[in-house]
């Protein structure tokens, strides 16, 4: 069966992006997590648990520039930028999956 767009599933078909309309300054947001300084943006409200969004290695919160504002409209959504990336700060503790997620984890915590 085709999809068909409804009136809230808009998002892509106009010709100008919803995120250029978003005073991002105004989002952004620092907290101290295991040891590290970090940046996220948090946008947004609604109904259910947030959303969380995480870049890839190289990559920050700006990764998700496009996606933030359609998902914000009905959720909150908190982009970070993970420890050594980003606005973030480089923490002395080494890099590895297991404390990015202790990041995200604390976090998450500190946001309620």
């Amino acid at each position: 069966m085709p999809h068909v767009a409804t009136a809230i599933d808009t998002y892509g078909l106009s010709d100008t992006p919803g995120w250029e309309d978003l005073d991002w300054e105004a989002h952004v947001r620092t907290a101290r997590v295991a040891g590290s300084q970090v940046s996220y943006v948090d946008v947004g409200t609604g109904e259910g648990p947030p959303v969380v969004l995480l870049h890839g290695f190289g990559g920050c919160w700006q990764n998700w520039l496009a996606t933030i504002p359609r998902v914000a409209q009905e959720r909150r959504v908190v982009a970070v930028d993970l420890p050594g990336f980003g606005a973030s700060s480089l923490p002395r503790d080494v890099l590895t999956p297991s404390y990015f997620a202790r990041v995200v984890d604390e976090l998450c915590e500190q946001l309620g």
